[in-house]
């Protein structure tokens, strides 16, 4: 299971600064966890620095300089929406990524992706051929696998869905000549923001079975820890609970169980 923290860059390019989405009390839980040190770029709601940066050597120094500070092996890039077709930011963090690869032989990157149970959208694809037009080794893509859309979404069944979208990314990064990337998938927990689309106690079994059963499969996530619970009592998408019955991290200790990391 992964515990990361999303970085997003200010209004200017000059550093990056860790994108609290919900209570700082969350930093509090990284002296009781062992947790994955990943640092999450951009996302729905952050602002990626490949966006505001001036250039691919700026960039990179900034992306070295978040390394550097946290001390980790492993960088996550959550592209989605408008980013996705930003040819300007994919070159750009395309070629600072080339020569941070070169910099830190050991470093892990990974790209977190929007994606159908049927196939990664031409968007999402895109990125990835981008990335391999560019020599970007990409050794992870994390499929979001979450607010479908009621016409592909297998009536409901949310399990089914993550590992259709997850069969369905291995067989494009095949077709890519991308066969060394490995598969995350990260399911939104309980309610999702597409209704009536809910991902039950029941859909994380079924997911946590598929995954064993593939070793592609390395990383099995949630969006997120903050929500795994309901002790709120409500029945609406929210950023504190499920908004379904279950009780305090029921979903973690699903995941937990998954021991491909």
């Amino acid at each position: 299971m992964i515990f990361a923290l999303s970085l997003a860059a200010p209004s200017s390019a000059a550093a990056s600064s860790v994108g609290w989405a919900y209570s700082r009390m969350v930093a509090a839980l990284f002296g009781r966890l062992r947790v994955l040190r990943e640092r999450p770029n951009g996302g729905a709601a952050g602002q990626e620095a490949a966006l505001t940066a001036p250039n691919a050597t700026t960039l990179q120094a900034e992306y070295q300089s978040v390394i550097n500070r946290y001390h980790i092996t492993s960088i996550d890039f959550d592209i989605e929406g408008a980013p996705e077709t930003d040819q300007r930011s994919l070159t750009m963090r395309d070629q600072s990524l080339v020569g941070l690869e070169a910099a830190n032989p050991d470093l892990k990157v990974s790209f977190t992706l929007p994606v159908l149970p049927t196939v990664l959208d031409n968007n999402g694809l895109g990125v990835l051929q981008a990335a391999k037009r560019d020599g970007v080794r990409i050794d992870l893509v994390n499929v979001m696998a979450m607010d479908y859309g009621a016409s592909v979404d297998n009536n409901g069944q949310m399990g089914l869905d993550a590992v259709d979208a997850a069969k369905a990314t291995e067989q494009q990064l095949n077709s890519l000549g991308m066969t060394n990337a490995k598969i995350g998938i990260t399911p939104m927990i309980g309610l999702n923001d597409v209704s009536p689309e809910t991902f039950t106690l029941a859909d994380a079994t079924t997911l946590l079975n598929y995954a064993q059963s593939d070793p592609r499969v390395t990383e099995l996530s949630m969006w997120s820890v903050a929500r795994d619970n309901n002790t709120g009592g409500t029945h609406y998408v929210a950023p504190d609970n499920s908004g379904i019955t279950q009780t305090p991290y029921q979903f973690s200790g699903i995941f937990h169980q998954f021991d491909h990391a």
